[in-house]
């Protein structure tokens, strides 16, 4: 869709990592359908941080876990200078800054363990990670037996056995059972970059073509996500069209660019919850409908009662529902559930005229003749 509009190819593999577009994004945290950053805590995580780096991106991911979260604060902290980069002791900075020096001294993921362990005292990488798996499955005396291999291979590297082991358990020991794999944190917010990326410099196809992949899944959870991503869709100066059956396609599009103030203009699907794309091309490819009447004469019996309420329930007759309710005092209006069930018995009505008459033609009765 890019690439029909702009006439421009992206390799998602290979994005520049410098965009200010997708840090200004992360940083205002609107982030819905950015990968690993919808949920409201993470959003607000960064807009804490204000990433300004790749790093920051990666940290945040890897933090924003029971056990890490607590180092939030600090790691904001200290990237905004409001604190000072600290490694615990003058004595231990020179082993462990080359390894945290990134991380603005904080630890955040699971090598940085591993690489103190070998700094400080001498592990191999073999030792190390099983440090981290000990430590994570308690297994209390792997832990004790690590533990003091730490304290007696620091001391033969001149630090003092209390200082060593006041590091092991205030850093080592807490962090090691619930730090994040630093290849799988550069995975994750590279995938996450990509989105933001997208969503920062192209938002009304993003916007547009993450509608398409919600709408097309069948779990209750993407009707859900549907109806999140349409509230979104304001917050970036896109308008979405009223639902219309005699204009909505099987699928969203861009129907009109925005530029300057004017807003672009998004024409919903009709495939929805309750509505396969099966179902929803039929519409489209037996349409116009004049009245209720042509619906349930041209379509098949993939279109049934439970289609037409299902329409109805998402807005596609939202014209005709105020109409109905059009002079009735607040007692006497109709709901929206007792429109669809009205809808839904002319409409079993008229199929069974059709049914018993064979008729495929159709008068020019209004919607509800």
């Amino acid at each position: 869709m890019i690439n029909r509009n702009y006439g421009i190819s992206i390799d998602i593999k290979s994005l520049p990592l410098t965009d200010k577009k997708t840090y200004d994004l992360y940083k205002t945290g609107k982030l819905v359908g950015v990968f690993q950053c919808e949920g409201h805590g993470m959003q607000e995580t960064m807009q804490e941080i204000e990433p300004t780096s790749f790093n920051d991106i990666m940290a945040a991911i890897s933090l924003y876990r029971p056990g890490p979260m607590a180092s939030i604060p600090e790691y904001c902290a200290r990237k905004k200078g409001h604190k000072n980069v600290e490694y615990f002791h003058s004595a231990i900075e020179k082993h462990v800054k080359p390894y945290l020096k990134d991380t603005y001294g904080l630890l955040v993921y699971q090598e940085q363990i591993m690489q103190i362990c070998n700094a400080l005292a001498g592990f191999s990488v073999t030792d190390g990670y099983i440090v981290i798996k000990g430590i994570g499955k308690k297994k209390v005396e792997l832990i004790e037996k690590y533990k003091k291999q730490f304290i007696k291979g620091a001391k033969e590297r001149g630090l003092p056995e209390n200082l060593s082991e006041q590091y092991w358990e205030r850093f080592i020991s807490p962090f090691a059972a619930y730090g994040f794999n630093k290849a799988h944190s550069r995975s994750y917010a590279y995938t996450s970059y990509v989105t933001a990326y997208l969503k920062a410099n192209y938002t009304d196809e993003f916007m547009c073509c993450y509608l398409n992949v919600e709408s097309n899944k069948k779990s209750q959870n993407s009707h859900k996500k549907v109806k999140v991503l349409e509230k979104d869709l304001k917050k970036f100066n896109i308008e979405l069209l009223d639902r219309d059956i005699n204009k909505c396609n099987v699928d969203y599009e861009i129907v009109k660019k925005g530029s300057g103030t004017a807003k672009t203009q998004i024409l919903p699907a009709i495939t929805c919850k309750g509505v396969s794309t099966e179902t929803a091309q039929e519409i489209v490819d037996k349409r116009p409908f004049k009245n209720l009447r042509e619906l349930a004469y041209k379509t098949s019996n993939l279109f049934t009662r439970d289609t037409l309420g299902c329409l109805v329930e998402d807005g596609f007759f939202k014209d005709e529902y105020k109409s109905v309710n059009k002079g009735r005092n607040r007692e006497n209006k109709i709901d929206l559930d007792e429109f669809r069930i009205i809808m839904s018995d002319k409409f079993d009505k008229l199929r069974k005229d059709k049914k018993k008459s064979g008729k495929k033609g159709v008068g020019d009765e209004s919607l509800f003749d």
